[in-house]
């Protein structure tokens, strides 16, 4: 993969994230890339990561990412945009 591709990526899971049924699917898709591929694409979109890291890593870490900010879009719908304090 190329860097123009691995800036593809990023590019497409940042405009799908916060929403599972665009972002998911790309996921899936890189459940095939290869483990550098993971990693570069992972630490572009989250934070740097070793080149060492695993393949697991890498996706937990992308996933981890859309997962908090829907976590939070959670919680803000439920105090209806208010602070909770």
């Amino acid at each position: 993969m190329t860097d123009d591709q691995i800036a593809v990526y990023v590019s497409r899971l940042e405009q799908a994230l916060g929403d599972d049924e665009k972002f998911l699917p790309i996921l899936e898709e890189l459940n095939n890339a290869a483990v550098a591929e993971l990693v570069a694409i992972a630490s572009k979109f989250v934070s740097p990561m070793a080149a060492s890291s695993s393949k697991k890593s890498a996706i937990e870490r992308i996933l981890k990412r859309h997962q908090n900010l829907m976590s939070f879009k959670r919680k803000q719908k439920a105090v209806g945009g208010r602070s909770a304090a």
